[in-house]
C-alpha cells in the first residue's frame, strides 16, 4: 500500500502516483479510445492542451478529448472533470479557433463526440438576438420564426447575429423553433453569406468573435 503524507499534491503528481500504482491515469481515461456509445466522465490534466482535434463541436471521435474540451470551453487549462457525449458521424467537420486551441477540418467520419456544458438558457427572441460574449456556450429556446433578425456568415456566424435565425440557416432547427446551443469561437477575417433553409445571410468583413452550433 502506498503511504501518503499530508502535503498537497499537484494534479500531475496524482497522475504519476496512479500510474506507479498500476491504476489507469485520468489522462488515459480521457483518451479517444474510451469513446463508445455511452456518455462518460473523465479527468483532464492541467497545462497546455496537446493532441490534434478535428471539427468544432461535434469533434471526430479520434480527436484528443482534453484539447477538444478546452476548445469547447468544457474545461480550462487548470484541468478538471469533463462529461463526454458520443454522437453519430457527420459528412464534414469544420475547423475553428477557440480558447487558444486551433482545430482542423475533416470530411466524413463515422462517429463524433461533444461535451455536456454548463449553460445559460435564454427564453425570448430578444435574449437570442446576439451571442452574450462572456459565455462559452449559450442555449436558446427559439420561438417560431417571425421573419426578423439579421445574420452574417454561413457558419461560423458573427457573434452579433440573431442566434435563432442562424440556427434555421444552419439546419439545427426548423422555422417552427426549438432549443439550440451555440458555442463561442474566435472571430474570422471575413464572413461569407449564403442561402439555406429559407434564410439568406449576409457577407461581412473582420469580426472579433463568432459562434457555431452544438449539433449533438
Amino acid at each position: 500500500m502506498t503511504a501518503f503524507n499530508t502535503t498537497r499534491l499537484t494534479f500531475g503528481a496524482i497522475l504519476a502516483l496512479a500510474s506507479s500504482s498500476g491504476l489507469a491515469s485520468a489522462q488515459e481515461a480521457c483518451s479517444s479510445a474510451t469513446i463508445g456509445e455511452t456518455p462518460f466522465e473523465c479527468l483532464c490534466a492541467g497545462g497546455e492542451p496537446s493532441g490534434t482535434v478535428w471539427g468544432s463541436g461535434p469533434y471526430t471521435s479520434d480527436s484528443a478529448i482534453c484539447a477538444a474540451a478546452v476548445h469547447a470551453g468544457a474545461v480550462g487549462r487548470e484541468g478538471g472533470l469533463v462529461r463526454v457525449l458520443p454522437g453519430p458521424g457527420l459528412d464534414s467537420y469544420p475547423a475553428s479557433s477557440s480558447n487558444g486551441v486551433e482545430t482542423r477540418s475533416w470530411g466524413a467520419y463515422g462517429s463524433s463526440f461533444t461535451f455536456k456544458l454548463g449553460r445559460q438558457i435564454a427564453m425570448t427572441a430578444e435574449e437570442c438576438s446576439a451571442y452574450p460574449t462572456d459565455a462559452p456556450s449559450y442555449t436558446c429556446s427559439c420561438p417560431p420564426y417571425d421573419d426578423t433578425g439579421s445574420v452574417w456568415g454561413s457558419g461560423p456566424y458573427t457573434a452579433d447575429s440573431a442566434i435563432c435565425v442562424a440556427a434555421i440557416h444552419a439546419g439545427v432547427i426548423s422555422s417552427d423553433g426549438g432549443e439550440v446551443t451555440a458555442l463561442l469561437v474566435d472571430g474570422l477575417p471575413s464572413y461569407r453569406g449564403g442561402e439555406a433553409n429559407g434564410i439568406t445571410t449576409r457577407d461581412w468583413g473582420s469580426y472579433g468573435q463568432s459562434f457555431i452550433f452544438n449539433r449533438n
